[in-house]
């Protein structure tokens, strides 16, 4: 199975679940032990966490088409970004694949 759900339908009442989604690098934030992935797709963006365990989120370049599993979360207080639909949720990356390099 390519995803499970979109990006942009994802929000606090998807709270707790395992999603898979997949799309495009729109941007990538890298602050050491964490990096922030803003994952495209046709309905919108939603935000990744990934770990330094994920070691293919170290080759991530916007534009890459990627598939990630991972676990819906509540961003943290004075994090949320109300400018988008899905700014109150992040996704904890479990697994990730690159399907295309850009």
């Amino acid at each position: 199975m390519l995803k499970t759900h979109y990006c942009g339908e994802l929000n606090l009442k998807s709270k707790g679940k395992e999603v898979v989604l997949a799309g495009w690098v729109h941007s990538r934030r890298d602050h050491g032990q964490l990096i922030f992935i803003d994952l495209r797709d046709s309905t919108g963006i939603a935000q990744l966490v990934i770990t330094s365990k994920i070691k293919e989120g170290q080759k991530l370049n916007p534009e890459f088409v990627i598939q990630v599993k991972g676990k819906i979360n509540e961003r943290p207080a004075g994090m949320k970004n109300a400018k988008i639909p899905t700014g109150e949720i992040e996704v904890e990356a479990t697994e990730l694949k690159i399907l295309s390099k850009s």
